[in-house]
């Protein structure tokens, strides 16, 4: 089951949240800033040679940079970019943990621009495979690869291409990698995959990448996060949207933007380094308070790598002005902290024991809510925490689906219903409505699909009723599987290897 929750917050689309009506402006991160135009770089360490981008690791001496132009990219505005490129690939390295499923083929591709049509200008894939998301990243996190797994054919390949058959500075898809369902053992749980360039053209080429894609089976969900890198970076101070609303009040790393693992909205909001004190990764928001609902707030939060000692906590501060500066009756606060460990679901559901009723709160004018979180496990390895949905009115959370909404290519898929503890889940299969007449689950139970399926499901809970919330699950025909190993396996120049069928068939963008 660990894999399965891993996938589903990682890449898998969520269906929309029908008829939510959300406390807070918003609640989802839908709304976020765009990434300015300009160019940001990104070091490393001067002894390490280890730093970071959005969700992505950089192994480089010379750092890199993300490029953001209107229409640079060639999915959107923005593009990355090694700062200076070198005779060997080592010095060079983009990468990422993602979680996978074994028994799907599996297909790795990106798009690259270069300033230099060359054949001494090339790019690399390397693609290691880890039993762990823990394995992954310690190993990343630290530039090795002593963890990976090297016991069956085509592990750890290098699949190069040669450059010299694109047109300057013009975006063109490589040509996918693709591994064959069953090429890859039961215990391939996790790729890291290594993107890299080389320059011996002595002509100083810049090498631009984008839109980097993995997919499995039929399916077209992108497994990878932040693919086209235009996630939106965040400092202390800085809001998310217009100057208002959402604002870090701290932290290290921090960034939102589109993601198939949204549970609506489309965008997830993400700590990707913690410290061992909720001080140091802290989001607020002050909202007002008029009186006339009772609050009791609740978020969604997840991680590719729960543990006991990875924390959420919850903090509601009730002030007596509109602006969240002059402090209300502090008994009337709500505090509580959540361990982030479920190995089972994407999405964990967090609701504080406490409410505060609208009688309660005469005299109040504004309310901080304040979304925290700390990593106490101990490991050299960062842990990453994701957030989405979070309410204050006093409600009953609506389920959630493992996976969510997605494509499938086998004769069934087993999902697990998820909801608040006590509760139970009403749920239809053919579209329509839920009831309490409806069929019922209890919070962890399965539903096995044999068809493309609509899902819709509402938990009750103590008399009182959520949101409704809608998946999609579509089965498709199976998808086509090389005859053996993974296809696009010999190095070599994409001119030469299309040259073969009399064109060079490549996407552009222009």
């Amino acid at each position: 089951m660990k894999n399965i929750r891993q996938l589903a917050l990682a890449t898998l689309l969520a269906g929309p949240f029908s008829g939510a009506s959300l406390a807070l402006d918003n609640s989802d991160f839908s709304q976020l800033d765009q990434r300015a135009l300009g160019t940001v770089q990104y070091a490393t360490d001067a002894t390490t040679g280890i730093g970071f981008l959005p969700s992505w690791t950089l192994l480089a001496p010379n750092g890199g940079a993300i490029r953001t132009g209107n229409n640079l990219g060639a999915d959107g505005d923005s593009a990355f970019t090694f700062n200076l490129l070198a005779n060997g690939f080592g010095d060079n390295k983009l990468e990422q943990c993602l979680p996978i499923d074994p028994s799907q083929s599996l297909s790795i591709q990106y798009a690259v621009s270069t300033s230099v049509v060359s054949d001494d200008v090339r790019t690399r894939l390397n693609p290691n495979f880890y039993a762990s998301m823990e394995e992954c990243e310690v190993n990343l996190q630290a530039d090795d690869n002593s963890n990976r797994l090297d016991n069956f054919a085509d592990a750890n390949e290098d699949y190069d291409q040669q450059l010299g058959g694109l047109d300057q500075n013009q975006w063109a898809d490589l040509p996918a990698t693709v591994f064959a369902a069953g090429a890859l053992p039961a215990e391939a749980q996790v790729l890291r995959i290594s993107l890299r360039a080389r320059d011996r053209s002595g002509q100083d080429a810049e090498v631009l990448f984008d839109n980097v894609r993995v997919t499995q089976g039929s399916s077209p969900v992108n497994l990878v996060r932040n693919p086209s890198f235009e996630h939106l970076e965040a400092a202390p101070g800085d809001f998310l949207h217009a100057g208002a609303g959402w604002q870090l009040n701290s932290g290290d790393r921090v960034a939102a933007g589109a993601s198939s693992a949204s549970l609506s909205g489309g965008h997830v909001f993400y700590f990707e380094t913690l410290a061992n004190g909720f001080g140091d990764s802290r989001l607020d928001v002050c909202v007002p308070v008029d009186g006339t609902a009772t609050l009791r707030p609740t978020v969604r939060a997840g991680s590719l790598m729960p543990h006991a000692e990875l924390s959420l906590r919850i903090d509601l501060a009730f002030f007596t002005d509109a602006d969240c500066t002059t402090d209300a009756d502090s008994a009337l606060d709500i505090r509580q902290d959540f361990a982030i460990d479920d190995t089972t679901v994407a999405w964990q559901t967090f609701q504080t024991d406490e409410q505060r009723d609208a009688g309660a709160l005469a005299g109040v004018a504004s309310a901080r809510l304040s979304l925290r979180a700390r990593d106490r496990t101990g490991d050299t390895f960062a842990r990453a925490v994701y957030l989405d949905e979070a309410t204050l009115e006093d409600a009953t959370p609506a389920p959630t689906f493992t996976p969510p909404g997605q494509e499938f290519s086998t004769s069934e898929l087993v999902i697990t219903v998820n909801g608040p503890a006590g509760s139970t889940l009403y749920y239809t299969l053919d579209g329509s409505t839920p009831s309490q007449a409806s069929s019922a689950l209890q919070p962890g139970e399965t539903l096995t699909l044999t068809a493309t399926t609509v899902v819709q499901a509402m938990a009750v809970l103590n008399g009182q009723t959520s949101e409704v919330r809608s998946a999609t699950y579509t089965q498709v025909d199976a998808p086509f599987v090389p005859p053996s190993g993974p296809l696009n396996r010999s190095a070599g120049s994409i001119g030469l290897m299309f040259g073969l069928f009399g064109t060079l068939l490549l996407l552009r963008r222009r």
